[in-house]
Parts: structure tokens; C-alpha cells; sequence
């Protein structure tokens, strides 16, 4: 055995392979990794700006270095649970970045307030909407109770899929109350809907879904097909509803602008 290890202790290989070892442990030790192979996590001047305001009183630098410190650790577990996947079955997750990118579609986006010329010739392409309605209308989607997340994920469901009005009673529940009538009087919707409903109903603009209109059974989505009209509202009196109405096309089209933009990229396939 002694001769063995000696053999062993004059042998060169053995020298090299040692030799080896020992400068892998001082490398691995002492040397860093170079900085273009690390995973680069920016804290921006805007993110600094938000942790200054949100503790204004008590910011110091000591506070500051706690808070990106903190905001350091979050980016870094973040970025590592999207990298293995963490947030690709989890739904409250997925719903969350849903709505945020939401908000990317509309980023850089600020409401350009409009000139008044712009809303005259909006009122103008669309004055059926500020108009004494005679009769109209209307599909509906109907549910007992106002439960939130249902009526929101319909009303998304509705929007995004573009479904047919006339068939989409069925994304709801049934009502002994009619999810559809057409050329109706102010009176007759007011009648079996209630008056709240019908006034809300009224002056909804036409050809868009509207989200949850009390009914005297539950909340409605609804969706106004046809107007019949007398004359029209002025425009003074009408002003802040063709603004707002304005606004939220506008809105609407920056939207579907982003999402075919984002879309054009992708292909629809089953398997």
C-alpha cells in the first residue's frame, strides 16, 4: 500500500490533475462572472421618484437604500419565476398581467383633448346618438345578481370576441324578462325594466356593449341596435356626453390598433 502511494505521489498525470483542481477553486473563488453574462435589473429614476414620494417624511439615505434594495430583490425573483414558468398556469396571475397589458396598449397614449371642431364634427357623424330617441333597440345579456367578476369577464368577452348581439343572450342567465326588443317605446322599456333602466338605456350610444344597467331583475349588458329619432339635442346640451363619448372611441381605437399590431405577430392554431 505505502509503495502504491508513492507511485501514486511521483506520477505526472496525477500532478496535472491536481494542479487543475486547485487553480478551478481559485478561479471560481476570485474571479466574477463577466458583467455582459449576468441578467441586467434596471431600477429606473421614475421607480426612485415613486419611492421618494411614497415616503416623503421619512426619506433619508438609509430609507432609499432599504426601498431598492427591496425593489432589487423583487425584479431579481420576478424575472427568475417568468423564467421557469412560475406564472403560466396560475390564474390570478395570468388575469393581472391580462390587465396590465391592457395598460401597455395604451401607454404613450394620453388623452390629446379635443378642439372643439373636433367634437362639433363628432356630434355631427354620430347625431343619432344626441337625439330625442322615439323608440329603439336592444340586445341584452342578463344576470340575477351583481356579481362582478362574471359581468366583467362577459362584458371583456363580448368586447374582445366581437360576438353577434343577437346571440349573446346566452353568455348570461335566463330572465322571464326579454333580453331583446326592438322598436320600443320609452314607456314599454320603462314598464318592464324599470325607469332607472330605461333612462340609462336612452342615451346609450348605439352600436358598442354598455356594462351593467340595473334592470328591475339584475344588471344588464347591454347593446342598442337601432334608434329612431326626432330632432336633436344642441350641442351645448349635449357637450360633456360628446366628450366623453369622444374619448373613450378614441380610446377604443388605440386599443384595437396596439392589439392587431401585437397579434400580427402570432398565428392562431389547434391542435
Amino acid at each position: 500500500m505505502i509503495k502504491l502511494m508513492k507511485q501514486l505521489f511521483y506520477e505526472p498525470l496525477l500532478h496535472f490533475f491536481l494542479l487543475g483542481g486547485l487553480f478551478y477553486l481559485y478561479y471560481d473563488s476570485k474571479v466574477e462572472v463577466p458583467f455582459e453574462a449576468k441578467i441586467p435589473i434596471v431600477i429606473s429614476e421614475y421607480e426612485i421618484r415613486q419611492m421618494k414620494l411614497q415616503y416623503a417624511q421619512e426619506m433619508n439615505d438609509e430609507v432609499l437604500k432599504a426601498l431598492v434594495a427591496k425593489r432589487y430583490y423583487e425584479k431579481i425573483l420576478l424575472d427568475k419565476a417568468y423564467s421557469i414558468k412560475l406564472a403560466q398556469n396560475d390564474q390570478i396571475i395570468s388575469n393581472r398581467l391580462l390587465q396590465q397589458m391592457e395598460f401597455v396598449m395604451l401607454d404613450g397614449s394620453k388623452d390629446k383633448e379635443p378642439t372643439e371642431e373636433e367634437l362639433r364634427e363628432y356630434y355631427e357623424k354620430n347625431i343619432d346618438d344626441y337625439s330625442h330617441v322615439k323608440t329603439l333597440s336592444f340586445h341584452s345579456v342578463y344576470f340575477r345578481n351583481d356579481k362582478e367578476s362574471r359581468v366583467d369577464s362577459t362584458y371583456k368577452l363580448l368586447t374582445v370576441a366581437d360576438v353577434n348581439a343577437s346571440e349573446a343572450k346566452f353568455f348570461g342567465e335566463k330572465s322571464e324578462l326579454p333580453n331583446e326588443m326592438r322598436d320600443a317605446t320609452y314607456e314599454k322599456i320603462s314598464a318592464m325594466h324599470g325607469k332607472f333602466f330605461a333612462d340609462k338605456l336612452f342615451k346609450l350610444k348605439q352600436g358598442v356593449w354598455h356594462k351593467e344597467i340595473q334592470s328591475t331583475d339584475g344588471v344588464r349588458i347591454v347593446y342598442v341596435t337601432d334608434k329612431k329619432v326626432a330632432t336633436s339635442y344642441k350641442f351645448d346640451e349635449v357637450e360633456d356626453r360628446v366628450y366623453n363619448d369622444y374619448l373613450a372611441q378614441n380610446r377604443k381605437k388605440i386599443k384595437e390598433n396596439a392589439y392587431k399590431e401585437i397579434a400580427s405577430q402570432y398565428s392562431l392554431k389547434s391542435s
